[in-house]
Formats: structure tokens, C-alpha cells, sequence
């Protein structure tokens, strides 16, 4: 990444902070100019595919996966991985503290 564009993604003013319109205004200045450019394929590409992505999202029969009760595995999928991410952020120092004075105290 050249240092421009980290100078351009990084660049923040105090008055920028609430007042968005130069960032918003930059960001779609450069999509203007994408498209224009030989990028316009991707660019468009990438309309659709976030077009059809919310098409999808909401022609999705919510309602069938409740009576099948897919919703309830998918629920409790969601919470048994909850509970293993919440395991692995509790911080482990009184074990791993209770266990190295329980070797010294031995020895």
C-alpha cells in the first residue's frame, strides 16, 4: 500500500469527526471514477451481487424454517459457539497461578 493511500484512508480532522461529507464525497468521487474506468465491470458486478444478496435475504421463508425447527438447531449453534467464545476470552491466571505455586510448594 503506497503512503498516499494510507494518508487518504487515514487522514482525520477534528471537524471530520461529526461531518462526514468530504470522506463520503472522496469515496464517491472514486467510485465515479472506477466505473468510468475499465473497472466499471467489477464495479457493477459488485451492485448486483449485493442486489441479489438482498433479494435473497429477504424472499427467505423465515416461517418454514421455524416449523421444520431448523431455526431452533440453528439458535442453539449459535449459543453453544457463544459460550465457547465467551470460555475462551475469561482470562485462565488463577489457574495457571494455582498450578505453578502447586509445583513450587511440592518441590
Amino acid at each position: 500500500m503506497s503512503l498516499p493511500t494510507v494518508m487518504r484512508d487515514t487522514q482525520l480532522v477534528g471537524q471530520h469527526l461529526f461531518d462526514h461529507t468530504p470522506v463520503v464525497r472522496t469515496e464517491i468521487e472514486r467510485f465515479i471514477e472506477r466505473f468510468e474506468k475499465n473497472e466499471r465491470h467489477r464495479e457493477f458486478d459488485g451492485i448486483l451481487r449485493a442486489s441479489h444478496a438482498l433479494i435473497e435475504a429477504a424472499e427467505t421463508p423465515v416461517e418454514a424454517l421455524f416449523n421444520t425447527g431448523k431455526m431452533e438447531s440453528l439458535t442453539n449453534d449459535v449459543n453453544h459457539l457463544t459460550e465457547r467464545i465467551q470460555k475462551l476470552s475469561t482470562p485462565t491466571y488463577g489457574k495457571v497461578r494455582t498450578l505453578f505455586y502447586s509445583f513450587f510448594a511440592i518441590t
